[in-house]
């Protein structure tokens, strides 16, 4: 499915977080516009947002479910995006000119 962008978006941060499948992460629950996301920390202390629903929690520590990127795209507005995952408010999705990211859903519509 495609996507269009009608309002642009630019990551807080340009760090990401690269998890794979089994890795164990600290969590905390931290107010955000999104449900469905927790706040994490790596064992060398990078944090970022996580899906929930892609983790197994074990008290105040959590294991991926599978890998992750938070690598979150900068759009403007006629960009094109073909979506791959949607997920608690954001698209995954590849950008026309091949990056791949995080957007949130309402500065896209499908096409």
């Amino acid at each position: 499915m495609k996507y269009i962008v009608n309002k642009g978006h630019q990551p807080d941060t340009d760090i990401s977080l690269h998890l794979r499948t089994g890795d164990i992460l600290k969590w905390s629950d931290r107010p955000t516009l999104y449900t469905g996301w927790i706040w994490c920390q790596t064992s060398i202390n990078k944090t970022g947002w996580v899906p929930e629903d892609w983790v197994e929690f074990d008290g105040d520590s959590c294991r991926m479910l599978k890998d992750y990127d938070s690598t979150e795209l900068i759009v403007q507005p006629g960009d094109e995006l073909q979506k791959i995952l949607t997920e608690s408010g954001w698209l995954y999705a590849s950008h026309q000119d091949g990056r791949k990211g995080w957007v949130p859903l309402d500065c896209v519509s499908a096409t």
